[in-house]
């Protein structure tokens, strides 16, 4: 991944958040259960968003129901999202075309 943003400046990449509970598909759970989930989605997202003043990250997709997040980052955006495994689960590339 870091090897790809060198070359190209930025990537597209899917970064999971750590809601801080295991993640079940909405399907699965009460709405009270929804609501809840949905809530830590949200802080998770709202933590982030601050560490990464400074960078060139743009989120270019959010959801409210499952703990990922679309962004177009750069490597330095790409350094500081590694060092934060209290807000990210993981980060891969993003090998979706965009929609048409």
């Amino acid at each position: 991944l870091r090897t790809a943003i060198r070359k190209s400046g930025s990537q597209s990449v899917i970064v999971t958040l750590n809601i801080g509970q295991p993640y079940y598909l909405e399907t699965s759970l009460s709405p009270a259960s929804q609501q809840v989930q949905r809530v830590a989605i949200r802080r998770a997202l709202i933590a982030l968003m601050p560490l990464l003043t400074g960078t060139q990250a743009t989120f270019t997709m959010m959801y409210y129901n499952q703990p990922s997040v679309v962004m177009n980052i750069d490597e330095h955006a790409l350094l500081t999202l590694a060092t934060m495994p209290d807000v990210v689960l993981s980060i891969v590339m993003n090998n979706q075309s965009s929609p048409t």
